[in-house]
C-alpha cells in the first residue's frame, strides 16, 4: 500500500460555501462532468460533497500533491458501469502516481443529509 486518505464534509458547512460563492466554488473545484453528475442526482449537495470528500481524501493518501500545485479539476470522481466512484487523473497526477509505484486507486463515498465521508486507497 502506498497511501491512505479519508476526508469528511459537514454538509451545512459545505452547503454554506456553495450558497455563498454562487456558482464560483462548484466552477473552480468540479469539471464539467462532475458538475452534470452532481446537479442531476436527487440530493446536488450531497453528491458535491462526496466528490469534493474523495478528491480531498485522494491528495491526503498522496501528499506530494499537495506540493506540486494541483489544481482540483485534475482529479475528477467518475463512476464505473455499477455504479461504483472512480477517479480520472491527467498527467500531472499519473506522474506522481508513476513516482511512487502505484498501480491502482480505491474510492469509496458515502454521505448522509448531515456528513460526507471518503476513503482513498492507493496500492
Amino acid at each position: 500500500m502506498k497511501g491512505i486518505g479519508v476526508d469528511t464534509v459537514a454538509m451545512t458547512k459545505f452547503q454554506n460555501v456553495m450558497v455563498g460563492s454562487g456558482s464560483g466554488f462548484i466552477e473552480h473545484v468540479f469539471t464539467s462532468n462532475e458538475r452534470k453528475y452532481c446537479a442531476g442526482s436527487a440530493n446536488p449537495c450531497e453528491s458535491f460533497a462526496g466528490h469534493f470528500a474523495a478528491k480531498e481524501a485522494l491528495v491526503k493518501a498522496i501528499p506530494a500533491l499537495r506540493s506540486h500545485g494541483i489544481d482540483w479539476k485534475d482529479i475528477e470522481v467518475t463512476h464505473n458501469n455499477f455504479g461504483a466512484p472512480q477517479f480520472i487523473v491527467n498527467d500531472r497526477i499519473k506522474e506522481n502516481l508513476e513516482r511512487i509505484n502505484a498501480s491502482s486507486i480505491l474510492l469509496s463515498i458515502s454521505h448522509t443529509h448531515e456528513t460526507a465521508v471518503a476513503m482513498v486507497a492507493v496500492l
